[in-house]
């Protein structure tokens, strides 16, 4: 509407009073603009940034009408991330693994644990940082799977689930491990069951380092997800799991 002849009022007024010499795609966010106006620049900010020119942003928006009326489903849809599918689900669920385990590893999955870079884009934090090995900045991945802390718990346990590892990224072995056969075999049960335990208890040990100040040494805290994975084990075997 602002870019266009449109006949609508608060479009006229803004292209007559606001910027009566410039199109909506070269304006950039000042003080004496209203708030409505300040929100569709940074949309349009965030076009340019990801398009690079304003043509071919004219021509993604655009895109968004459908018989004449614009559809928010499609903004939506190419404003959104698009990530790869989520396969953890199948490897992080059933009755050999804690519910809270369970949720805590679908959470991870998802990226919807309150990492840091996560807060950061809230607002709530300002310095991105690992809690574990205060070196890197602090993601899902790099937190679940590239942090030295975390890559010294999977170490191990990869050995204890011999889990044949042909690379160094985790997310790669439990892909290979829900497309592996005999996967309602126990020890398939027994490796899911390790690996929810072990991101739930990573993420503990990050909180607890944050809330609490108390520190775990991986050897430490390998033994603790070995003990409570074998006690789970072991009532599922009770029940006739």
């Amino acid at each position: 509407m602002l870019d266009h002849d449109s006949a609508g009022i608060w479009a006229q007024w803004n292209r007559a009073y606001t910027f009566p010499t410039s199109s909506i795609w070269q304006l950039s966010i000042k003080d004496r603009y209203p708030e409505s106006l300040c929100s569709i620049i940074k949309v349009k900010d965030e076009i340019l940034a990801r398009i690079g020119s304003i043509s071919a942003g004219i021509t993604v928006v655009t895109s968004w009408y459908k018989n004449g009326k614009f559809r928010v489903g499609l903004a939506y849809d190419w404003f959104r991330s698009h990530g790869p599918s989520v396969f953890l689900f199948k490897a992080l669920q059933g009755p050999a693994i804690l519910p809270k385990h369970s949720v805590t590893a679908t959470l991870a999955a998802l990226r919807k644990l309150p990492t840091v870079d996560l807060l950061i884009s809230r607002e709530m934090v300002m310095i991105n940082r690992c809690t574990l090995c205060k070196q890197m900045p602090e993601t899902h991945r790099h937190l679940f799977f590239r942090c030295l802390y975390s890559q010294q718990v999977w170490q191990g346990l990869v050995h204890w689930m011999s889990l044949p590892t042909r690379s160094n990224a985790l997310d790669t072995e439990l892909k290979w491990m829900v497309q592996s056969r005999g996967r309602h075999h126990w020890k398939h049960n027994w490796r899911k069951s390790c690996i929810a335990a072990a991101i739930y208890h990573i993420w503990k040990e990050r909180n607890g380092r944050i809330f609490s100040g108390q520190e775990t040494q991986p050897a430490t805290l390998i033994e603790q997800i070995k003990y409570i994975v074998k006690i789970r084990l072991l009532a599922c075997n009770s029940h006739g799991s």
